[in-house]
């Protein structure tokens, strides 16, 4: 779902967004990091982790921008990262910053959709003296792969996930950017009404909640 939303963002006027997705080693969650990102690329070649700098995160966001942007294992980002990124990703523009000649460098933009994946919660590893304000958390929720095969409802004839999880990965190498290709296909004049529908009767199920 997040490789799909990633480049309708801006038909949509939306800003970036994410989920995370967290729970016990070997459930499926850097599987489905995997199978997302082969929507659009060799799963192998384009994963990432949350071992990084804010700025470096930044700049992938720019080269990733109109795309899906995947953080594999946040256990090892350090706490002032997780923070900061999350809030200048899902803010869509770095910080200024003087130019040695005079002036400000220009300022980089984008639009992402972020997956990120992690054994814990960004709270959790945040309570030692850092914060996860409510704004971070509207913009990556965190989502438990909580069943009884971690990540899946169902094996779909496979005898447990971890060879579910096997199948996948081969196909995700194997077909990786055949799905994006078909979708972008799919994209026309109609789509951004057509999605709006589908985010309004979301909604409208919705109670009424707060802002947040």
């Amino acid at each position: 779902g997040t490789a799909f939303a990633a480049p309708l963002l801006s038909l949509l006027n939306e800003e970036s967004g994410g989920f995370h997705i967290y729970g016990d080693s070997s459930d499926g969650k850097t599987t489905a990091a995997r199978v997302s990102l082969s929507v659009w690329a060799r799963p192998s070649e384009s994963m990432m982790t949350w071992q990084g700098t804010g700025l470096g995160f930044n700049n992938t966001a720019t080269a990733r921008n109109d795309g899906l942007l995947v953080l594999d294992e946040i256990s090892q980002a350090t706490p002032k990262v997780i923070g900061s990124t999350v809030y200048s990703i899902m803010n869509g523009i770095n910080k200024a910053q003087g130019a040695k000649d005079g002036g400000n460098r220009a300022l980089s933009r984008w639009r992402v959709m972020v997956l990120s994946t992690g054994e814990k919660t960004p709270d959790h590893i945040l309570q030692h003296g850092h914060d996860w304000n409510a704004g971070q958390a509207a913009r990556l929720p965190s989502i438990p792969a909580a069943t009884q095969y971690g990540i899946y409802e169902t094996l779909h004839g496979f005898s447990d996930g971890a060879l579910l999880s096997e199948h996948l990965k081969e196909a995700a190498e194997r077909h990786h950017g055949e799905a994006g290709r078909a979708f972008i296909r799919l994209i026309d004049t109609n789509t951004p009404a057509a999605a709006q529908e589908r985010v309004s009767a979301f909604m409208a199920t919705l109670p009424h909640l707060s802002g947040q």
